[in-house]
């Protein structure tokens, strides 16, 4: 027994010194090597991270806190030069004094991965599209503008501590400013005016000049009016409060997909002092609202489809071409009646719309013929729900409307079949300019309007 416990003492002991050299071993691989070396490799990493796979990459880039953010699309090649591309307003100032909201530009100049406390990407000859947002120069500018001129620019940064790479994005940091930028890798047949000019056109459709109400529906169960959202600096404010008291400003970036702040925005709730929420990345839905990807809760979108039928402020023209079941008979039946009108009425029918009889001041169903406007009155159309709406028009209304409907029963007709409740829907949750309102009684009876 001694002897069998001697031996597994020599055997242990053995396992011990080969598990301490395996660990000096590692220690070696690890430290075998100065600071010096070690970012030597760094540099080598990132510079060939930076032009592998075509070497393109989108900057999401910040020049400071108050401004919008700006995408460049970046050719990296292994002779250190680079093109980067831009498409934005300040390029449009400069090339053309600003007559168009975005122009797109393009130049070339040199790029080197360097070493600093860390390595450091460095854009180290001017390029016109990156070096003007970290040029001290004023900001181009007309009218009112130019007088409030700093001397400062934008304060931008154009040398980028690379902090880390993972999953084709680089996550970096002005070296100044220190601002967090992030890039992702694009595939090497993208084109850059394309890539640009989608983003522009998806951040132009966020512009909704004629609801220019949009509601973020938190997921803290709170409501909050969003302004500006087509400039990319935008105000939040809880709804139903005055304004200024919960106002939050925060400036964003229009991305390929969506939108992302340079910071998480902490909103406040409706006791004016608790921060009880944030949000900082949005991606775009197909039915054109911004889900927030942060909480998969919060999403930006237009007010309730219901108050904005509801509102006597908008007039909304019926689509004579997309009409459904009974709603397309009897606008058939109608266009045939006003062909067989006595004279002296017109006889064309021109189009229906919901309105607002200026004269008599009431809101009502509006049918021209000819050049004839026949006003049918209605009372406020009923909210039954957010996407439900009842309407309660009247057979009588002003002289034409009177004179016209007892030459036609078919007018009595059409306006009967409005009196029902329905069904609220738009393809575009952002923007909803066009409506779908289905009946409650029949799916198969429907009709679209046009804000006009």
């Amino acid at each position: 027994m001694k002897k069998i416990f001697n031996l597994s003492m020599i055997m242990l002991l053995g396992c011990s010194l080969a598990f301490t050299s395996c660990l000096k071993q590692e220690e070696d691989d690890i430290f075998d090597k100065d600071a010096v070396d070690r970012l030597e490799d760094a540099k080598v990493e990132y510079t060939n991270i930076l032009t592998d796979q075509g070497g393109k990459w989108a900057m999401e880039y910040f020049a400071n806190e108050n401004e919008q953010g700006y995408v460049f699309v970046f050719d990296f090649n292994k002779d250190g030069s680079v093109t980067i591309s831009g498409d934005n307003k300040w390029i449009a100032m400069e090339k053309n004094g600003g007559m168009i909201s975005h122009m797109f530009d393009e130049d070339t100049s040199l790029w080197e991965v360097i070493a600093d406390d860390g390595p450091v990407l460095t854009f180290n000859t001017y390029n016109r599209v990156l070096h003007m947002f970290s040029s001290p120069e004023n900001i181009p500018s007309e009218g009112e503008d130019a007088t409030n001129e700093t001397g400062y620019g934008h304060e931008g940064d154009y040398e980028f501590d690379l902090m880390k790479y993972t999953g084709d994005t680089l996550y970096l940091e002005g070296k100044k400013y220190k601002l967090p930028i992030v890039m992702y890798r694009l595939p090497e047949s993208t084109t850059a005016a394309d890539y640009l000019n989608q983003i522009n056109d998806m951040l132009a459709s966020t512009n909704v000049t004629k609801f220019p109400d949009l509601v973020l529906y938190g997921a803290n169960g709170k409501e909050y009016i969003v302004n500006n959202m087509s400039t990319q600096v935008l105000q939040f404010y809880r709804r139903g409060t005055y304004k200024v008291d919960t106002q939050v400003e925060a400036s964003c970036l229009a991305t390929a997909h969506g939108i992302r702040f340079l910071n998480p925005v902490w909103l406040i709730d409706d006791t004016l002092q608790t921060k009880t929420m944030w949000v900082q990345n949005f991606e775009r839905q197909p039915d054109g609202s911004f889900l927030c990807t942060d909480d998969g809760v919060s999403v930006i979108k237009s007010v309730e489809l219901a108050s904005v039928v509801a509102d006597s402020s908008y007039t909304w023209k019926l689509d004579n071409a997309n009409l459904g079941g009974a709603f397309d008979n009897a606008y058939t039946e109608l266009t045939d009646a006003c062909n067989t009108l006595k004279s002296p009425y017109q006889k064309k029918l021109q189009f229906v719309q919901f309105g607002f009889d200026t004269k008599n001041k009431k809101c009502a169903l509006q049918i021209k013929v000819g050049t004839a406007t026949l006003n049918f009155f209605m009372e406020h159309i009923q909210e039954l729900s957010d996407t439900e709406v009842k309407f309660n028009i009247s057979v009588e209304g002003d002289n034409n409307a009177n004179r016209y409907s007892a030459q036609r029963e078919e007018f009595g007709q059409l306006i009967n079949l409005f009196n029902q409740t329905f069904e609220v829907t738009t393809e575009n949750a952002l923007n909803p300019s066009r409506l779908k309102l289905t009946s409650k009684a029949n799916a198969a009876d429907y009709f679209y309007i046009d804000v006009q």
